[in-house]
């Protein structure tokens, strides 16, 4: 089951929603390319470099461990040997691929509410993709990101910490994310959600507008 908010009252809902949260890879971004493109550029195989990765993210995410420390685990795990000539947080950055809809979207709703970043990251991510204009240059409100807190969605801390930062009431956050699961977490917890179609964005943002306004 795909979540949409097609089938709720938009008229209320335009009235109800003050504070908009956007996840960042696969709603602002396109994130799987960057890493198919370091494992070539290390002449890795990218079904061993997605695994090895996989075994690091999480602890990555949770702030447990810097990108550096990352690459320097993924390196000693598939054995490459060319680890001290790879910045992997500069080269993953770079190859990161802003999703136009996205872009227009955030800077025409930023005009109108309160807007904010909700994402599973690692340490220096989001920094460095702010300043290679990977996600929109806007003033965000809030900025909740996993490494900081040690929480990654779908737990629900993660979400009421987002909450107590946005200054509004549950039911007056939308949360967009391209991951079901942690949209039915903010469900879960009062929020309303959109699960956002990273391959084919332009019925997801109709949707967001056509409700929002």
């Amino acid at each position: 089951m795909r979540l949409s908010l097609q089938n709720l009252d938009k008229q209320f809902m335009k009235k109800e929603i003050k504070f908009i949260y956007f996840d960042v890879g696969g709603v602002l971004c396109k994130f799987k390319d960057a890493y198919k493109k370091f494992a070539n550029l290390v002449s890795c195989d990218v079904n061993k470099f997605d695994n090895s990765i996989s075994k690091y993210y999480y602890l990555s995410c949770l702030g447990g461990i810097s990108t550096n420390d990352l690459w320097n685990l993924v390196s000693e795990d598939l054995e490459l040997k060319s680890k001290e000539k790879v910045d992997f947080e500069d080269f993953f950055t770079d190859n990161l691929v802003p999703i136009k809809e996205s872009f227009e979207l955030v800077n025409d709703l930023v005009k109108r509410y309160k807007i904010g970043i909700l994402t599973n990251s690692q340490k220096g991510i989001f920094e460095k993709s702010l300043e290679k204009a990977k996600v929109p240059n806007i003033n965000y409100f809030a900025v909740i990101k996993s490494c900081d807190l040690g929480v990654m969605k779908p737990d629900s801390q993660i979400y009421k910490v987002a909450e107590n930062k946005s200054g509004v009431s549950a039911n007056e956050i939308l949360f967009i994310d391209d991951l079901e699961e942690n949209i039915l977490a903010a469900t879960s917890m009062g929020w309303h959600g959109v699960v956002f179609m990273t391959e084919n964005p332009e019925p997801s943002v109709k949707n967001i507008r056509s409700i929002l306004g």
